[in-house]
């Protein structure tokens, strides 16, 4: 498949979105997501061992050590045209291989830095992809990274546990001596209250987008955080089913998103609150 038609399968929230962007920006952008996928897939469509094989391979490839196959080429042109450092992209890397190694999220700071490391990372690399080159934009960026899989995560609780994955903090699992445990439901409600926090976050950081650019980005942010909205009628949803906006619910929210396109224009920018970046401090784009 073609970038555009691997962004049209996969992430049709976002797809609805890229409509907006001009051709360039959104070849561009398809080229990232099929990259985004590529190191996806060489760790959930495979074997364990299998997977450890392709990442590593992956990891070679990104550093000049392997010919580049179709999805890394892209991407390392990207890099090539618009300047960007290895760090960014080998974040997903990273994230990847923590999927691969097994381990567990601990604490809320873990779910962040993995976060940060599979999407914040994403929206630091659309910065450039969108003519977006102030860094006072990469934090807000990542924060619509970050709140899109927090979302993810919510969306996917009941298919991640039956691969044996939780990314809920194991600590908000246990409650004090006499507390009933906690439901999942009741969790993934906390865990899209943290989501919002990072949407609204997010909003802040419109006026650096080029115009044609930012109306995308306000159509997919609503729409993605739409996601969050139907989960919370009825969160414990999520451990059965995935759940999809239909072509209705998809043309209410691009409406809102509208709406906070135009509302950009008249917003003064506030800087960004470092407390959100808190366990993030010393990643690559990220405020010391």
């Amino acid at each position: 498949m073609t970038p555009s038609e691997v962004m049209a399968h996969h992430a049709k929230s976002f797809y609805w979105a890229s409509h907006f962007l001009s051709p360039i920006r959104f070849s561009r952008v398809a080229r990232l997501y099929a990259f985004c996928r590529h190191v996806d897939d060489s760790v959930d469509l495979t074997t364990p061992e299998e997977g450890r094989r392709q990442l590593d391979l992956i990891g070679q490839e990104m550093q000049g050590l392997a010919p580049a196959r179709a999805e890394v080429a892209l991407m390392l042109e990207l890099m090539e045209e618009l300047d960007i450092p290895l760090d960014w992209p080998m974040q997903l890397w990273q994230g990847a291989d923590f999927d691969l190694s097994g381990q567990s999220i601990e604490t809320d700071a873990d779910l962040l830095v993995y976060c940060y490391r599979v999407a914040g990372v994403v929206g630091l690399l659309m910065c450039p992809l969108l003519g977006v080159h102030n860094p006072k934009a990469w934090p807000f960026a990542i924060d619509l990274g970050m709140a899109m899989q927090l979302t993810n995560i919510c969306r996917d609780v009941g298919e991640d546990a039956e691969r044996g994955r939780n990314y809920i903090p194991a600590r908000r699992w246990r409650r004090p001596a006499g507390e009933p445990p906690p439901q999942a439901g009741e969790l993934v409600l906390e865990l899209l209250d943290r989501a919002d926090s990072y949407y609204e976050s997010s909003r802040r950081g419109y006026s650096f987008i080029p115009w044609r650019e930012r109306l995308a980005i306000s159509v997919a942010a609503r729409v993605y955080r739409g996601i969050g909205v139907k989960i919370r009628k009825d969160p414990g949803q999520v451990m059965h089913r995935r759940v999809y906006l239909s072509k209705g619910e998809k043309l209410y929210w691009t409406l809102i998103g509208l709406k906070d396109f135009v509302f950009s224009f008249s917003n003064h920018f506030v800087p960004h609150q470092q407390e959100q970046h808190q366990a993030l401090r010393g990643l690559p784009g990220v405020s010391s």
